[in-house]
């Protein structure tokens, strides 16, 4: 299993949950609101599913090709896209459920349909997933910033000061200003890596776009799906867009 690095996905995770609340903050029929709403919606899933992994693309695809990684890449997106569109029914169908103002989680979602044990489960699975990333992007960051009198302070201690700004911004801020820096986070990072390939393609032999290795492409796949994964963000999407706003929730996701 591949593990992303840091930027912008870090962000992204811990903000998540102090974005819930922005959807109490916005009268249900502002039409500006809800395109404002829907747009920060939109960011937080595609700054999620593309983190700072997505340059690792090429090399999880490059054994297999071109036409081959990209058959696999369009059945990991399709096998995303339906999950995290179940997800957002089950958390629209088991808001409605529950009482004003509660927010279902994967725990309690997982109780429902599969009991104690499927909860534990599902919880205990989510737990390492989001563990994993964060520990991987905080590490990864630590060696992007190692420059200079930073670089010589121990790994540990370069971690600890990179999280906790993070941290501190996450709890503290306004989630008006979240949504905004996890929007801006997002569109910096696309624009960075659209002019690295822009600068890159100059150097490109696309020649090699004709290779093609079935055999090794299904390989992979574990790593294109941990890459690319977004549903963690789900339920704050639909709680952002609105419980009972289905095709806008389908809409972003």
């Amino acid at each position: 299993m591949r593990l992303r690095p840091a930027v912008p996905v870090l962000p992204s995770l811990l903000v998540a949950s102090r974005l819930e609340p922005l959807l109490l903050a916005q009268p249900a029929d502002s039409r500006p609101a809800a395109l404002l709403d829907e747009i920060g919606a939109a960011t937080l899933v595609l700054g999620t599913a593309l983190g700072g992994g997505f340059l690792a693309l090429p090399h999880a695809t490059a054994p297999a090709g071109c036409l081959p990684a990209t058959a696999v890449l369009t059945l990991c997106w399709l096998f995303l896209l339906l999950e995290s569109l179940l997800v957002a029914d089950l958390v629209i169908d088991a808001t409605s459920e529950a009482s004003p103002g509660g927010t279902p989680s994967f725990d309690s979602l997982g109780r429902a349909a599969f009991g104690d044990a499927g909860g534990a489960a599902v919880s205990a699975t989510f737990l390492v997933l989001m563990l994993t990333t964060l520990v991987a992007q905080i590490a990864k960051a630590s060696e992007l910033a190692g420059g200079g009198a930073f670089g010589a302070a121990p790994r540990s201690l370069r971690c600890a000061l990179l999280t906790a700004p993070l941290a501190v911004i996450a709890r503290c801020a306004p989630p008006r200003l979240l949504g905004r820096l996890n929007g801006a986070l997002t569109v910096g990072f696309v624009a960075s890596a659209a002019s690295l390939f822009v600068r890159g393609s100059q150097l490109a032999s696309w020649s090699r776009l004709s290779r093609a290795d079935w055999s090794v492409a299904a390989a992979a796949a574990p790593s294109l799906l941990q890459l690319h994964v977004y549903c963690e963000v789900v339920p704050t999407v639909v709680e952002l867009l609105g419980r009972d706003r289905r095709p806008r929730c389908s809409r972003d996701v």
